[in-house]
């Protein structure tokens, strides 16, 4: 029987510390906005958590198209053909960013009926600027959503869990510097979490397009 590798052992361990990170940064990031948003009041922490359970839902939607991006382009990678990985990585986004438009859209539309089953009605008129925002993310966040699944089929996790880094530290630090006692706190809140998304979306883009520092996605001369 083959021995155990001590060396590529130590490899899947080093990558299971960065995704361990990565995705404790972010749930971090999420549970401080909670946090944020019930030290606010019990009117904004339920508007808030109402927007978040949706957001949380609709989630599992864009992920799909990630869940394709990863597999497709760890295979065209792993078959050393780089081309088909990018042509991968170029619909998928395409197709994360049409389902975030259809995603904004129905939220928009659905704004009443999650009103009128979650939100209390002294929060309503908060809620509905928060919703709007979250409604307006939802291109924004599918393409992080998606280029996260890309560096993840390419094995980018160092780069990935520096991203996470990068914008949950941001994203905490706007929230801490939230004034609670502001009735419009939600906005705020849900303003940096736009923010954070950007700053998602941004570092995985760059990595694909134009594959800023060692992508495994970039064109070499």
């Amino acid at each position: 029987p083959e021995r155990v590798r001590p060396g590529e052992a130590l490899r899947l361990f080093v990558v299971g510390r960065d995704l361990f990170l990565r995705t404790g940064l972010l749930l971090v990031f999420l549970m401080l906005g909670t946090r944020v948003a019930t030290k606010a009041g019990a009117d904004t922490g339920a508007a808030h958590h109402a927007i978040r359970s949706v957001w949380t839902f609709l989630a599992f939607l864009l992920d799909a198209f990630a869940s394709a991006a990863q597999s497709l382009v760890g295979y065209f990678l792993g078959a050393g053909r780089l081309a088909p990985a990018r042509r991968v990585a170029l619909i998928t986004c395409g197709w994360g960013a049409a389902a975030g438009f259809a995603v904004g859209a129905g939220m928009w539309l659905g704004q009443d009926a999650v009103a009128d089953l979650f939100v209390p009605d002294s929060a309503r008129a908060t809620f509905a600027l928060a919703w709007w925002i979250a409604a307006a993310a939802q291109p924004l966040n599918a393409l992080a959503f998606v280029t996260d699944g890309i560096l993840w089929g390419a094995g980018d996790y160092r780069y990935m869990r520096n991203g996470m880094i990068t914008a949950s530290g941001l994203g905490c630090a706007g929230l801490l510097a939230i004034d609670v006692a502001d009735p419009r706190a939600i906005v705020a809140i849900n303003g940096v979490i736009v923010g954070w998304i950007v700053v998602r979306t941004g570092v995985g883009m760059l990595r694909v397009w134009p594959g800023v520092g060692a992508s495994p996605l970039r064109l070499t001369p």
